[in-house]
C-alpha cells in the first residue's frame, strides 16, 4: 500500500510524463489493412462485414436467431451498391434471408433492424407481391447476372440460407511522442 506521500509523488511523476509526451489519437471505421486483426467468421465485402451461411437452411426466425447469436443482424441492404458488392463477392446463386419484413403493416416492407423503408430499386420485377397473402419476409435472390438479382417477398417459414451483417468495428490507435 502506498502512503499518502507515495501517492502524491506517483501522481506528480505521471503528470510530468504526460506533459513530456504528445498523444495523438486516430479513430477510424473498420479495421485498417495494416492491422493483424481478424473478424472471423465475418468477411469484409465492400464497406461491411458479413457472415454468409450456405451450409444450412432455416426459416426467417431461425436465421434471425443465428445472427443474433453471432452478435450481428440479418443483412440490411441500404443501397444498390451494397447489393452489387455482395454479387461481386461471388455468392453461390440462390436465396438468402435478409432483415426485411412487413410484420408491422402488410405491404409496408422495412428493414427489421433499422425500420427504414426498403428501396424500390432493390426489388425483383413485380415484387413484392404478397402471393397467397402469406409473404411477410424478404429474401435476397442471387443470380449469375446482377440484373437478375434482387429482393423477393416469401413466406417466413421457407427454409433458405442467410447473410448476417456485423456492426462496423471502430479502430482506435494512439501515437505517443
Amino acid at each position: 500500500m502506498f502512503s499518502v506521500v507515495g501517492k502524491v509523488v506517483a501522481f506528480l511523476g505521471i503528470l510530468c510524463l504526460v506533459k513530456a509526451y504528445s498523444i495523438s489519437p486516430f479513430i477510424e471505421d473498420g479495421i485498417p489493412e495494416r492491422a493483424n486483426i481478424t473478424m472471423d467468421p465475418f468477411v469484409k465485402i465492400g464497406g461491411g462485414y458479413y457472415y454468409i451461411e450456405n451450409s444450412k437452411t432455416v426459416n426467417w426466425y431461425g436465421a434471425y436467431h443465428s445472427c443474433r447469436k453471432l452478435g450481428s443482424e440479418l443483412v440490411t441492404l441500404e443501397t444498390l451498391v451494397e447489393l452489387e458488392a455482395l454479387q461481386e463477392y461471388n455468392l453461390t446463386s440462390g436465396f438468402y434471408w435478409t432483415s426485411g419484413s412487413d410484420f408491422a403493416f402488410t405491404g409496408n416492407h422495412v428493414w427489421f433492424t433499422t425500420a427504414e423503408a426498403i428501396s424500390s430499386d432493390l426489388w425483383l420485377p413485380n415484387e413484392p407481391n404478397n402471393a397467397d397473402c402469406n409473404e411477410r419476409c424478404v429474401l435476397l435472390s442471387i443470380a449469375l447476372a446482377l440484373a437478375d438479382s434482387g429482393l423477393n417477398d416469401v413466406p417466413c417459414s421457407r427454409n433458405t440460407s442467410f447473410i448476417c451483417e456485423s456492426p462496423t468495428p471502430v479502430t482506435a490507435s494512439f501515437v505517443i511522442w
